[in-house]
């Protein structure tokens, strides 16, 4: 590049010495004609003419010379400029580089010890315990939920500005939206407080945002929320006005006076000195959101009522206007909802009704003592505070009812809700609620009528005779999440041998090749588990005996997308990211498990 810019610019300046050369030469020969003209008359002329024209050479290459000397400097001087700028963009594409590369250690070295403490907690609290013990450890596993929350907002918002965004990247406003409340989940939750999204029908699936910058912005406005909410809940909610872009954070917080409102997009500024010391904080997030939405040409407007709430409304041009059309998945069908007003039973019926639904608010009492009298074709869906009572109607009226109840659950709170997830219940949604997971789960379409009755003859040969036992090869050379992740398969029943790097796993699969799954870490020593991967297929493609693959599971602290599609690449099934519970861990075998045979 330096070469052919040196070479432009060469060319560029001689030809404007030329030019300049000309003019002068085509000045000089006016001057001459006039001069011979007026000394016609002289007996000098001829030696006059001859001195002019030698005066009117030696101007010329006067002339040539200065402009070549100022134009090689002129040349030098971009050279140099040049080199500089590519230096500096060498220098910021090694520093992004090796800033991705420091995200991606911190997020590993980070996540690999977080799952062992939730994971162990979540072992402990499978355990007999007084009820103080199991107080403290609930605490203690909400609060490394949390602590998980607010490390994967961090990483994910210092990758965003890790990179340069020279053209902004189209947002996929569903999945934006969704993925910030999912991050953002567990510190709410660990509040006792609700988030939910909305996002109206009429909203394009692509909106032209650029993604990294609208994540920062939803993570510092919800993220603000929950940290001023005590009670009821954060909802972030997406509607369109023509082809504008309105994006909403409404919270049930402390709220602020007018006075406070002027105050808070003041750099290191806070609503007033009681909010400072009772929640802490540097007062920079407004002033920083408010940055990022002038740069996308937005503006954002606050309106909030002392001990009522705030909302904070983004409006963000979007000039994307493709909306899919798309069929109604629950139309025709009826449901009630036995929740306690607040945003995530409003989001929730909203949800509903824009895929076609007919919705209801149900009392949760009534209607599970006296269903035999209410409407047969009405689904139920409630959450776990409404435990008590549906462990009630399991006990006692299941039987004598074809009631069809679904339960939310945080996904923290499975494995001490587990009852309410499997029969005599018809399932569970995982809160934050998705419209995906609605339309999938809870529509009535002939494929869901076949899936269900092929689930329910799974169901009833898993009763006739209990599930093989598998024999699990496990490789991690994490002592405490080796421990963790064989008690977990050894109380679901599982054989389990272990392994601490690639080279035990070839051993053990050699001399012992009789494993129904493997579960392979990909951070090892000696042998990382892609190489392992890919020589265990090497392998089996080169094994003159007929056997299937053996199902490999993947397990990595990295969530980077191209770290999961390299478990891919490299021959695994499936991969399931640190930290994992029990639960995750058991879905995921189910879904490799290997058929049985009838």
């Amino acid at each position: 590049m330096v070469r052919e810019t040196r070479q432009t610019a060469r060319s560029s300046a001689l030809r404007g010495a030329a030019y300049r050369i000309f003019g002068l030469a085509g000045l000089a020969c006016v001057l001459l004609f006039a001069l011979v003209g007026l000394l016609a008359g002289s007996a000098n002329f001829l030696m006059i003419a001859i001195m002019l024209i030698v005066g009117i050479l030696a101007i010329f290459a006067v002339s040539l010379f200065w402009w070549q000397r100022i134009s090689e400097r002129r040349i030098e001087r971009l050279i140099t400029q040049l080199h500089i700028v590519e230096k500096s963009r060498d220098e910021a594409e090694v520093a992004r580089a090796e800033n991705e590369r420091m995200l991606a250690a911190m997020s590993h070295e980070i996540r690999t010890p977080l799952n062992g403490v939730i994971g162990m907690l979540n072992l402990l609290l499978g355990t007999p315990l007084t009820a103080e013990q199991k107080s403290y450890a609930r605490t203690a596993h909400a609060s490394g939920r949390t602590l998980l929350s607010i490390i994967e907002e961090i990483l994910d918002t210092a990758k965003g500005r890790a990179v340069e965004v020279t053209e902004p990247k189209p947002s996929h406003i569903r999945l934006t939206i969704e993925s910030v409340v999912e991050l953002l989940a567990a510190r709410a939750h660990a509040k006792g407080i609700e988030i939910s999204a909305y996002v109206a029908p009429d909203v394009p699936e692509r909106v032209d945002v650029d993604d990294t910058h609208l994540r920062q912005i939803l993570f510092n406005l919800a993220g603000n929320a929950i940290k001023f909410t005590e009670t009821g809940g954060v909802g972030i909610e997406v509607t369109r006005d023509q082809k504008e872009l309105r994006v909403s954070v409404i919270d049930t917080g402390i709220g602020m006076t007018p006075v406070e409102l002027e105050r808070v997009f003041l750099d290191f500024q806070q609503a007033n000195r009681t909010t400072a010391r009772k929640f802490g904080g540097t007062g920079l997030g407004l002033g920083i959101t408010k940055r990022l939405i002038t740069r996308l040409g937005g503006t954002i407007d606050l309106t909030s009522t002392p001990g009522t709430g705030t909302t904070a409304t983004v409006s963000l041009p979007a000039i994307s206007t493709q909306v899919l059309d798309k069929i109604p998945a629950l139309r025709g069908q009826m449901f009630g909802l036995g929740l306690v007003p607040g945003v995530t039973s409003d989001h929730l019926s909203r949800m509903l009704r824009d895929q076609g639904a007919d919705v209801r608010d149900v009392d949760i009492t009534a209607y599970l003592q006296n269903h035999t009298s209410l409407n047969q074709q009405m689904t139920l869906i409630t959450d776990t505070r409404n435990a008590k009572h549906l462990r009630q109607w399991a006990k006692h009226r299941a039987k004598k009812s074809d009631a069809q109840i679904w339960t939310i659950v945080a996904p923290e709170e499975r494995q001490s809700h587990a009852d309410l997830l499997t029969s005599p219940f018809r399932g569970y949604l995982l809160k934050p609620v998705r419209p995906k997971s609605l339309s999938v789960l809870l529509a009535g379409s002939e494929d869901s009528r076949i899936a269900e009755a092929v689930d329910q003859l799974r169901t009833i040969a898993a009763r006739a005779k209990p599930t093989r036992p598998l024999s699990i090869l496990l490789a991690d050379d994490n002592a405490i999440n080796l421990l963790l992740t064989r008690t977990m398969l050894e109380k679901a029943g599982h054989y389990v041998t272990t392994a601490r790097d690639g080279g035990q796993v070839l051993s053990l699969h050699g001399s012992q090749g009789n494993f129904d799954i493997l579960l392979l870490d990909v951070d090892m020593p000696v042998m990382d588990g892609y190489e392992t991967a890919r020589a265990l297929r090497i392998r089996e493609q080169e094994s003159s005996v007929a056997a299937p693959p053996l199902p490999i599971l993947g397990l990595t602290a990295h969530i980077r997308q191209q770290d999961l599609e390299q478990c891919i690449a490299a021959g695994m099934n499936d991969y399931l990211s640190k930290p994992f519970d029990q639960h995750d861990l058991m879905v995921a075998i189910d879904r490799l498990r290997r058929p049985e045979a009838a």
